[in-house]
């Protein structure tokens, strides 16, 4: 992954939510890839529908300057 090359003391969460940011996935990919690729210890408090219901936004949410539609 690119953004763990960059970032080497990135977290698997952290890289995941760089890789989802802006990118309007649905809630049902980013639950299979956040389950299949973030490591278990990134998310100590197991409050999974937190996580995602935070992936979610961030991944709906517009970078600087675009523009929707």
């Amino acid at each position: 992954m690119k953004i763990e090359e960059e970032n080497p003391f990135f977290s698997s969460y952290q890289c995941f939510e760089a890789t989802v940011r802006g990118e309007r996935f649905a809630r049902k990919v980013i639950r299979h890839w956040f389950l299949e690729l973030v490591e278990k210890d990134d998310y100590p408090d197991n409050n999974i529908k937190e996580r995602l219901d935070q992936l979610e936004e961030s991944s709906n949410t517009l970078e600087a300057g675009e523009k929707r539609g």
